[in-house]
C-alpha cells in the first residue's frame, strides 16, 4: 500500500473550511494537528467536527477535529480556531 502524505489532510481541511463551511468569511486563526496513525491512498476518511466554544465578542469559533479511517481508527486529532462573521442567532 502507498502511504498518504500527512499534510494532504491539512490541505484538504483548509479547502473544506474555506469553500464548504457556512458563512463564507472564515479566517483560520490557528490550527493544531497531531498525526496519530498512517493512512494509505484509497482509505475512506471521515472528518468529525465538534464545536467546543463560541466567542461572540471576538467572533471566534473553536472546533475539535478528528479524522478517522474506514476502520474508525484515529488518523489525525486536532483543533481549529476560526474567526467568523457570526450573527446574533449563532
Amino acid at each position: 500500500n502507498v502511504i498518504g502524505y500527512a499534510f494532504f489532510l491539512t490541505t484538504h481541511l483548509s479547502n473544506l473550511l474555506g469553500m464548504c463551511f457556512p458563512g463564507g468569511s472564515e479566517l483560520c486563526v490557528s490550527q493544531n494537528s497531531k498525526f496519530i496513525k498512517t493512512f494509505y491512498i484509497g482509505d475512506k476518511l471521515t472528518y468529525v467536527f465538534k464545536i467546543i466554544q463560541k466567542n461572540h465578542k471576538y467572533k471566534l469559533l473553536t472546533i475539535d477535529l478528528l479524522i478517522l479511517n474506514q476502520n474508525n481508527a484515529v488518523i489525525l486529532k486536532g483543533d481549529i480556531v476560526l474567526k467568523l462573521s457570526l450573527d446574533e442567532n449563532c
